[in-house]
């Protein structure tokens, strides 16, 4: 699948899900065990995220303001427990390579 098309990603978000979750059934398997009630739009920035794209790209893509991407990208790392100087992204990128939490967040740990 094409990860840069705009219309899957910034259109249908049940059709950029679904073909998220066959790609990457680990990843939303793990994310889904750290935040078993994740919304939708949640969903989609961690995924986005997973995908390296960055903060203003994910909110030019989704039509949403960058400040609304911040905001959400803030409660889901309070959701996934990760201190403010870990970098999100990188913790996502993570998830799939079996290190415990630990390890991962000094993988994440901006210096």
């Amino acid at each position: 699948m094409n990860w840069n098309s705009k219309s899957v990603i910034g259109g249908d978000s049940t059709r950029f899900i679904t073909a998220f979750c066959d790609s990457h059934p680990t990843f939303v398997s793990l994310l889904k065990s750290h935040i078993p009630d994740i919304n939708p739009k949640d969903f989609k920035v961690c995924a986005l995220l997973k995908l390296d794209y960055h903060t203003k790209e994910i909110a030019h893509m989704t039509n949403c303001s960058l400040r609304s991407i911040e905001a959400r990208k803030y409660r889901i790392r309070k959701r996934l427990g990760i201190p403010s100087n870990a970098n999100l992204t990188l913790y996502l990128m993570e998830l799939e390579s079996g290190l415990d939490k630990d390890k991962k967040l000094a993988d994440c740990i901006d210096h």
